[in-house]
């Protein structure tokens, strides 16, 4: 594990120094852009040649020439290069590195997306070197999904040389820190103490409006608002780059490719640099609207406006490329045969008004998700632009207040079209999830977030330096500060921070469900294995039995946990409803032994995993067990054998493993 963080450490780090040598980039603006490029480069190498070792090899190589090439250029000018090279940031993704390994050591994924989609995609790319997308890679759901976070926590799980769910997630949270570096911009290069603690108090500070459990997972919503408030930092801070361009662009793209939502936001940071390029003065204190107006400036913000289209049309192509094997994409949401007029017309279904009523209802009054405050969203919203405000008005820097001003103005209005896009991705969903306004809390955060970057990053920036100028006044600010920060943590967070699994009973037997599923994938495991997952109802009344990942009877998330921990073997797609008693006295989905042999034969299963049985289950099935009756265990394992008799065509041969059933159970 040691061994995998520091060559990680080293592969990633040393790729902003080619950078730093041409174009005196200091390492905090060029780290978050070189992660972009390894991305890109496993994106297309698993395009082009359906093959990503051959990415980790153009990443090697992008690594060993970037340092290669600044040891040649600055061979005689090494001081000046390791000042720019060695900022704070540097410093800063150092400690906050080592933290990040050490706090996802031994974590494992346990949250229903997970198990549905994240955990799976990522599992099968570690597995087969593919993109997910590729034909004949088993996603059940949202392989139309885009693909940038599972190839940067492939990045990582290859590079460490092992399957490790607690990688993924340092993968996962790494990617924030990286974007975070940013901040860190706002201090001179000597200051690397207070660097340090400028990334380490935004990344804190994030807890406010998600909790800081939400850094240790696979869910991308956390990340997604990180990255726009990198590219706004970057806009507002790394003026004096000749890369801020082409920086930008990189992240812009980067997020189109991170998640479907995230095109909306690289559209919201692509137009706030047409607006600064647009009204950005050259050589002069201030700029008249006349000034702005003038032919080379606005043909110089069309070209800027033009060129940004790229994270579009990378978007666009992906949908097209990436969708080739799948019946339902992610362009279907919030298209189709419905015009963006229908969606306004409430009349057609009293639906659509509900949905719109708890839409408002939510955002006027529910608590910001994890929040310490008990603040609306729309209040939130409210006192982060009141205080983004303020900031404006006691700047001094006026390039950075005109540039503060014009982000507070186009992230206020970016809030509503972002919020709005939400209602109308609610239209078009299924009626139970739409609402109950599924996930909106977490989708909202990723807006949140980059609120809360930029005010702490001001509040750091101004408690500094920039307000005072006694160090005494200045050093009880920034105590403050601290404090203020310890304070609304929320009381959990060192618990959260420290310790290895967040709930320990479930993790404990979900940790026996891995260990199940690498038996079983051991044992029977080929090309084009498949196996039916059979799972019977619980018994709700029987408080001994734990399900792997919630607490509650669930068939449909067993059959995620089961399903994932049983990749690459091929399972149904669907869990069917199997041995459940109904008050008419029935069964779903298959009434006998001979309807499931049938189906069995008819889809090519080999083997039958029996996560779970009910008395039910055994009545109306075990004449197709070879076993004896009180034989038919849970969590077994059992051989799908053809038979000569047209009322019960197959046989179940049980195939032996590990003895852990008890192990599943709470007493």
């Amino acid at each position: 594990m040691i061994f995998s963080a520091v060559l990680i450490f080293i592969i990633l780090s040393v790729q902003p120094a080619f950078f730093t040598s041409r174009f005196r980039q200091r390492f905090e603006f060029g780290m978050p852009v070189c992660l972009c490029l390894d991305v890109f480069l496993l994106l297309l190498a698993g395009m082009l040649f359906h093959n990503l070792i051959i990415g980790l090899v153009l990443i090697c190589v992008f690594s060993a020439a970037s340092l290669a090439l600044a040891v040649f250029f600055e061979r005689k000018n090494l001081r000046s290069f390791f000042s720019e090279y060695l900022s704070p940031g540097f410093w800063a993704f150092l400690v906050l590195y080592a933290l990040v390994w050490i706090v996802c050591a031994g974590r494992i994924i346990n949250l229903w997306d997970e198990f549905m989609h994240w955990g799976p995609m990522v599992k099968q790319t570690y597995l087969t070197n593919r993109l997910f997308t590729d034909e004949g890679i088993q996603i059940i759901v949202h392989k139309d999904y885009t693909p940038a976070p599972t190839l940067l926590q492939y990045m990582f799980l290859k590079f460490s040389g092992q399957y490790s769910e607690g990688i993924a997630i340092a993968a996962n949270s790494l990617s924030a820190v990286i974007f975070l570096l940013p901040v860190a911009g706002i201090f001179k290069k000597s200051e690397k103490l207070k660097g340090i603690l400028a990334v380490t108090a935004v990344w804190l500070s994030l807890s406010l409006v998600i909790g800081i459990s939400s850094f240790f997972n696979l869910y991308v919503d956390l990340v997604i608002g990180v990255f726009l408030g990198c590219a706004v930092l970057l806009i507002l801070f790394n003026r004096d780059s000749k890369l801020r361009f082409f920086n930008v662009i990189a992240i812009c793209v980067f997020i189109a490719l991170y998640k479907g939502t995230g095109i909306l936001f690289s559209l919201i940071a692509m137009g706030l640099y047409v607006l600064v390029e647009l009204l950005e003065p050259k050589n002069k204190p201030r700029m008249t609207i006349q000034e702005a107006l003038k032919p080379k400036k606005l043909i110089r913000a069309v070209i800027s406006a033009v060129v940004f289209m790229l994270p579009v049309i990378v978007f666009v192509f992906w949908m097209k490329y990436g969708t080739r094997y799948v019946s339902f994409t992610m362009s279907e949401v919030g298209a189709g045969k419905q015009t963006i007029l229908s969606w306004f017309t409430l009349n057609s279904t009293d639906t659509k008004l509900q949905i719109f009523l708890n839409f408002i209802k939510f955002c006027l009054s529910e608590d910001v998700s994890y929040s310490f405050w008990e603040i609306s969203t729309v209040s939130f919203v409210a006192v982060s632009v009141t205080i983004l405000a303020v900031f404006c008005f006691i700047e001094k820097d006026s390039a950075i207040k005109r540039r503060l001003i014009i982000t507070t103005a186009l992230l206020t209005a970016g809030f509503f079209a972002y919020t709005l896009s939400l209602l109308f991705v609610y239209y078009k969903g299924l009626e139970s999830s739409s609402l109950a306004l599924s996930s909106l809390p977490r989708y909202q955060d990723s807006y949140l977030t980059v609120f809360v970057i930029l005010g702490f990053t001001f509040l750091l920036r101004f408690t500094s330096r920039a307000v005072v100028n006694k160090k005494a006044v200045r050093r009880g600010a920034a105590a403050a500060v601290i404090v203020l920060l310890v304070m609304l943590m929320p009381p959990n967070i060192f618990t959260l921070l420290f310790m290895p699994y967040e709930k320990v009973v479930s993790n404990r037997i979900n940790m026996r469900g891995r260990e199940i599923g690498t038996e079983v994938v051991q044992r029977i495991a080929g090309e084009h294995t498949r196996a039916y997952i059979a799972i019977s109802e619980w018994d709700t009344t029987d408080k001994r039995i734990v399900d792997q990942v919630t607490h509650n009877a669930s068939n449909e998330s067993a059959y995620r946990v089961t399903a994932y921990n049983l990749i690459p073997i091929e399972v149904n797609s669907i869990p069917h409803k199997l041995g459940i008693e109904f008050p008419q006295n029935k069964i779903t989905d298959f009434h006998n032994s001979r309807e499931w042999g049938d189906y069995l034969l008819d889809q090519e299963y080999e083997y039958v995993f029996l996560y779970s049985i009910t008395e039910y289950f055994l009545d109306t099935y075990h004449y197709m067990f070879e076993c004896a009756l009180e034989d038919i265990l849970p969590t077994t394992l059992y051989r799908v054998v053809r038979t000569e008799n047209p009322e019960l065509p197959v046989m179940l041969q049980n195939v032996p493993i590990a003895d852990y059933r008890y192990d599943l159970t709470i007493y």
